[in-house]
This record gives structure tokens, C-alpha cells and sequence, in this order.
């Protein structure tokens, strides 16, 4: 007797953690449940000041693939698209 077993989606990343190390933001995930399926990456986005998201890293690059972490510099934040506000 044989059994058919069909694949999901892949479940989403819990929510994020971030954590500022000097000029440095990383933000950093828990690799999701694969549910038969094969992860290719992720899509990290961080809002602008205008309230659209824009691609904060490529998740599909290898290094942020297998440490579920991508780093933005502070000063990349503070720039155009993102215009973080310090303090």
C-alpha cells in the first residue's frame, strides 16, 4: 500500500528581533517550519518614512539564508528611503 503526501507552504518567520550594536542594526529570525517544502529565502523590509516598505536585505543571499540575520548600518536608516529619526 502507498501513501500520497502532498507539501504546504512553508509556514512564516515568527516576528523579528532586532538588536543595535553601535553603527549597526541586525535583525534576526527563526527559520520557519518547511512543511515538505524547500525554503529559497526570505523577504526582509523595513518601513519608510512615507509608510511603503522597501527591501531592507536579499534573502536569498547565501550568509543571510543560513544565519536567518541581515545587518543594516544606522546610517543607511537615517538616509533617504527610510529617514529614521535619531533619538
Amino acid at each position: 500500500m502507498y501513501q500520497i503526501v502532498t507539501a504546504t507552504e512553508p509556514d512564516a518567520p515568527d516576528m523579528p528581533t532586532t538588536t543595535l550594536t553601535n553603527n549597526d542594526v541586525t535583525i534576526d529570525w527563526n527559520q520557519p517550519a518547511e512543511n515538505g517544502r524547500t525554503l529559497l529565502g526570505y523577504h526582509v523590509y523595513i518601513k519608510q518614512s512615507n509608510e511603503v516598505f522597501s527591501q531592507a536585505c536579499d534573502g536569498t543571499a547565501h550568509d543571510i539564508f543560513a544565519q536567518t540575520a541581515c545587518t543594516v548600518t544606522v546610517q543607511t536608516l537615517m538616509a533617504a528611503p527610510f529617514n529614521l529619526l535619531a533619538g
